[in-house]
């Protein structure tokens, strides 16, 4: 994805979770909980996995944009997104990551829990898209565990981008319980 706009990361969130609905709406509660052999996860736990993040993300892209917010430091309406992070986004698929403990699913949550969840996500993201506008996205950065420093548009990003990720594990959990 080579996003010209926030409102184009937006756009691919937006399709990407329409992607993940689809995927998930075929799921029994009998598939939802069971984990195949060589997987450490149900498809409710990767779903789980994706609200914990996102809910996360949102809020670190909040939290960036208040801090540009308070300093007074204006929108320059050019979309910054490091080369660093491109180049991560492409190694992406390539490498398994260990969930956080704070984003690790606890098999608490249903997959319609879940996606209630990310709808609340998506509505906390939707209240602070005309900071986007506003403000500078890219004057502040927050550490991510496996990409380094990020700026508010770079962690709107991942949002997607992660899932994008996690739907081809869902489908590969998909294909072995089938």
């Amino acid at each position: 994805m080579e996003p010209a706009s926030i409102d184009d990361i937006f756009a691919f969130n937006e399709s990407t979770r329409k992607r993940l609905s689809e995927l998930a709406q075929g799921i029994t509660p009998e598939v939802a909980n069971s984990i195949p052999e060589g997987e450490k996860w149900s498809p409710a736990h990767v779903i789980e996995h994706l609200a914990l993040t996102e809910a996360s993300l949102a809020k670190v892209c909040g939290g960036l944009l208040k801090k540009a917010a308070e300093k007074g430091e204006a929108a320059h309406g050019e979309l910054a997104i490091s080369d660093e992070f491109k180049n991560a986004l492409g190694q992406m698929g390539s490498f398994k990551a260990e969930a956080p403990e704070m984003v690790a699913p606890k098999g608490a949550m249903t997959i319609a829990d879940s996606f209630a969840a990310m709808e609340e996500t998506a509505l906390h993201l939707k209240k602070i898209r005309q900071l986007f506008a506003e403000y500078d996205s890219s004057s502040r950065h927050f550490p991510h565990p496996y990409f380094g420093k990020l700026n508010a548009a770079e962690w709107l990003m991942l949002i997607g981008q992660h899932e994008t990720r996690h739907i081809e594990q869902l489908k590969r959990i998909l294909a072995a319980l089938a």
